[in-house]
């Protein structure tokens, strides 16, 4: 999910590639190629013969799709493209770098205590991060399934599975908490999609994490502290995770299950000898 596009044109245009996870919709290089050109033409001061020769320098673009096709060809894939990156996306400022954003504690302490799986708090937690660097540039961040999809595969749940199955389960537990994570607002007249902001925002106070960027998110989850639970025999604290019923930890519980299959084992030998 490309957020700052002047650091990531920046990557483009020193790796020759595009970003293999498209932040638009129709997963497409073609956004890419639009703003890159832009960012050419903007910041490099470019003339249109220097835009068209990096163009085709693009190792996974649509001119490396094209490959074999004569320079007229090529001039004329190119031109279309130009003409839309005089006219598309021009909300996208290609020279601002955004500002590292601060995770402070009271976030974190917020989200680790709530009752709910690791890697639901891990996605409620990116979308902070996520709605931190957005906002920096917009006045409405919008929560589209494009946003839910990129932001479940950077967590640490197993099962891929990104559409309604996981978001019910992520909508389940925050019913089951009585309160909205994230307050979200109805599109307005125009807006595709609703728009949020989360509840447990913080502005200041004791800094915990500083992201200098969404690429950095990887990091930002291991802030996520596991589930813990307390034993009802011994009192001892111990890891929960999704699947966990239990309520012993793991010595109590394996002690228990001895127990019993030693009180089976003895009963069955009883039985043979009667």
């Amino acid at each position: 999910m490309i957020v700052d596009w002047a650091r990531h044109c920046e990557n483009v245009f020193t790796t020759k590639s595009l970003a293999r996870e498209d932040p638009s919709d129709n997963k497409s290089y073609h956004k890419q190629e639009i703003i890159y050109l832009k960012f050419l033409r903007e910041v490099g001061k470019y003339s249109d013969d220097q835009c068209f020769g990096e163009w085709k320098k693009l190792t996974n673009g649509t001119a490396a799709e094209s490959a074999g096709s004569n320079d007229l060809t090529l001039k004329l894939i190119y031109g279309k493209i130009r003409e839309q990156s005089f006219s598309m996306y021009q909300q996208i400022d290609c020279q601002k770098r955004l500002s590292p954003v601060c995770i402070y504690q009271k976030e974190l302490d917020f989200l680790n205590g709530i009752d709910a799986p690791v890697w639901v708090r891990q996605y409620w937690l990116v979308l902070l991060v996520y709605y931190k660097f957005v906002s920096q540039s917009y006045s409405r961040v919008f929560k589209s399934p494009t946003l839910n999809s990129w932001s479940i595969r950077q967590t640490e749940y197993k099962d891929k599975r990104f559409g309604s199955k996981c978001q019910d389960k992520i909508s389940e537990y925050q019913l089951k908490l009585g309160r909205d994570i994230m307050i979200v607002s109805p599109p307005m007249k125009g807006e595709k999609h609703p728009s949020y902001v989360p509840e447990f925002l913080e502005t200041s106070g004791a800094v915990a994490k500083m992201v200098v960027s969404l690429e950095d998110v990887g990091e930002v989850i291991g802030l996520i502290l596991p589930t813990v639970g307390i034993c009802e025999e011994c009192g001892r604290h111990f890891e929960k995770t999704a699947k966990t019923k239990r309520k012993l930890c793991d010595i109590c519980y394996r002690q228990k299950r001895l127990k019993y299959f030693t009180q089976q084992y003895k009963a069955k030998k009883e039985g043979v000898k009667k």
